[in-house]
């Protein structure tokens, strides 16, 4: 049910508070269960986030992707508060986006290289 409010976003992170069991008298709202294979998939998500980031390293190889990264390590916390920091990977991103423009253009458009 979350799906359309997330779905368009690039970054979205979610806060899940469930009670996780194959038995018991849970149904319903606000006394549910949520089926043991969510737990399953709530604990493999690192596996199949780094598979993820495998393959878009190997579309980016191949050409097939133009992907668009921090150019340095900037020690930010995933939920920072401090607006310096906050601002400090903000600037970083216009930086490395107005480097790369060309790159993408050309990447997008093959066709006006030649």
């Amino acid at each position: 049910a979350a799906r359309p409010y997330v779905e368009g976003a690039d970054y979205a992170v979610a806060n899940l508070e469930t009670t996780l069991s194959t038995e018991g008298p849970y149904s319903g709202y606000p006394a549910f269960r949520s089926p043991a294979a969510l737990a399953e998939a709530i604990n493999n998500r690192y596996v199949v986030y780094n598979r993820q980031l495998e393959k878009v390293n190997e579309l980016e190889k191949a050409q097939k992707a133009f992907v668009l990264r921090p150019s340095r390590l900037v020690p930010i916390k995933r939920l920072e508060k401090d607006p310096e920091k906050m601002q400090e990977m903000y600037n970083l991103g216009r930086e490395d986006a107005t480097r790369t423009l060309q790159a993408l253009a050309a990447y997008l458009n093959p066709a006006s290289e030649e």
